[in-house]
């Protein structure tokens, strides 16, 4: 069933966070400023990702926080904030996340020399394990994120293969080589929807921003609404991934209310929002991780994988 229009969730589209559109004559002043501001984002990105915390699991340039515990322990300690870069960034992972599974089953199926690695398991949310190659694209795009990171480095100890070889068979499978269009064209005919962010309605400007240069559009940002106290309706929050569900959409990420505190935030703004209960929202994606729907949730400046 449908989720009624009643709980239908707010794109930012719909809310005038659509930018402004420019005339002609404006276009052309700003386009060479506004590439100078994409040339400096990617920039700042690469500077990221050579500066990773030790505190991070990384697989080339996926990075996120998997340890459940400090993670609660930043969140009540309001020690972190997520800037805007942090918000391109995280993105970008997510996508990849998303995206890599298919990529390595593509690579092991058709390229001979991954032919050893046609025996290779994965564990399932929902429980359970089967071959990599055997799953649908739905199971794989719905893969734990520390079942993905973990991938590359499993295929190399269990069948021998070199990380040079199977980055070398799985590039011509990559979202980065081929593009998202060219990997729902090719690979995924059967998921017809492109994968959504859900976010809580209190989410930061920026969060639009980051979409844009992650090549996210407005329409695949889900906007919850919140409760009187500010927290996120969570009843909302599971008519919304119930549709999901239904309609084969993956979620990139969810992005619960950002942590309070006594000093501005990155855009500038005091931050007087109330934080989602984080014991809550762990419970609500259990209870999808049953249903064979996975993502990361993010608290502010934490993902928690």
């Amino acid at each position: 069933m449908r989720v009624a229009n009643t709980f239908a969730p707010t794109t930012l589209a719909q809310t005038g966070h659509i930018g402004v559109l420019k005339s002609s004559e404006d276009s052309g002043a700003h386009a060479d400023r506004d590439q100078a501001a994409i040339s400096a984002l990617k920039s700042q990105l690469e500077q990221l990702r050579g500066t990773k915390s030790p505190q991070y699991t990384e697989l080339g340039h996926l990075s996120f926080w998997p340890n459940i515990d400090r993670a609660k322990t930043e969140v009540r300690d309001h020690g972190a904030h997520f800037t805007a870069i942090g918000k391109v960034q995280s993105l970008h992972d997510a996508i990849d996340v998303t995206y890599l599974p298919i990529s390595l089953a593509n690579a092991i199926c058709l390229d001979p020399v991954m032919t050893k690695a046609k025996g290779f398991e994965v564990a399932l949310v929902q429980g359970g394990s089967a071959k990599l190659v055997e799953l649908d694209n739905w199971s794989l795009m719905n893969l734990d994120v520390k079942e993905v990171l973990g991938l590359v480095k499993r295929l190399q100890d269990e069948t021998g293969l070199s990380v040079a070889d199977i980055k070398r068979s799985v590039e011509p499978y990559t979202i980065q080589t081929i593009g998202l269009a060219e990997m729902h064209r090719s690979y995924l005919r059967d998921i017809q929807e492109f994968p959504v962010l859900v976010v809580s309605q209190t989410c930061a400007q920026a969060w639009l921003e980051a979409a844009a240069l992650a090549g996210v559009g407005t329409r695949q940002i889900l906007a919850i609404d919140n409760l009187p106290d500010q927290s996120m309706d969570t009843g909302q929050l599971r008519d919304v991934l119930d549709d999901c569900i239904q309609r084969r959409r993956p979620v990139l990420q969810l992005v619960a209310g950002e942590v309070p505190s006594d000093g501005p935030v990155d855009d500038g703004h005091p931050n007087n929002a109330t934080p989602d209960p984080l014991e809550q929202l762990l419970d609500l994606r259990s209870d999808y991780f049953a249903k064979g729907l996975a993502f990361p949730l993010r608290v502010d400046g934490l993902s928690i994988s």
